[in-house]
């Protein structure tokens, strides 16, 4: 695993990023059908070498207990595999006018985020997700977050209003149950939200178990 101190970038990472790569969480043994998407690892993540970890990743566990799901047989990714410089996502994308002011490849084929287009090579991290999925087959994904509604369906934000529906995705056939990641969560320190984002959670995995 690569990994850096906080305040050092090195030059062989990828454009904005500061830390990485973390890989997939796959299953231990059989998979339950059950994949859970977040967004980009932060510093605990790196340092940890796996997805959701930390403070993040104990509220994440927490909601998972609570809806009866058992993290062990999930695939636990993110569409991108580094650590974004002061954790923002938008790093990893860039606008045309950017990409041609900074010299940036960006990836055009890709759905538009926010941002802007995903940057070269970010975007193999994307499809490195997709193949992932394509070989485990989840029959629910719970996109945790903008960044992974984006990655699996295409749209460009939304989660607030789209949240405990349900998305069809391009990518493979399993059914997207949109939520909130778990840092947005504990930045509300709302009881309520909290049980609905578990609610949620619970609603993929009881479709994923039939």
């Amino acid at each position: 695993m690569t990994m850096t101190l906080p305040g050092m970038t090195p030059t062989d990472f990828p454009p904005g990023a500061i830390g990485g790569p973390v890989e997939a969480q796959l299953p231990d043994g059989a998979f339950s059908g059950l994949a859970l998407i977040a967004e980009a690892p932060g510093r605990d993540e790196v340092i940890g070498g796996r997805p959701l970890v930390g403070d993040a990743g104990r509220r994440f566990d927490r909601a998972l207990e609570a809806a009866g799901v058992d993290r062990g047989t999930c695939l636990v990714a993110n569409p991108f595999r580094y650590r974004p410089e002061k954790n923002r996502i938008g790093c990893f994308f860039a606008t045309r006018r950017r990409a041609a002011n900074d010299g940036l490849d960006i990836n055009t084929d890709f759905w538009p985020a926010p941002a802007g287009y995903v940057i070269h090579p970010h975007d193999a991290d994307v499809r490195h997700l997709w193949d992932l999925l394509r070989q485990y087959k989840p029959a629910a994904i719970v996109a945790l977050g903008n960044t992974a509604l984006w990655a699996l369906t295409g749209r460009a934000g939304g989660v607030t209003k789209l949240a405990g529906a349900w998305q069809p995705t391009e990518v493979c056939q399993g059914q997207v149950m949109v939520t909130y990641h778990p840092s947005f969560i504990g930045r509300k320190h709302d009881p309520a939200l909290e049980a609905a984002w578990t609610d949620h959670i619970r609603q993929a995995w009881h479709l994923a178990r039939g």
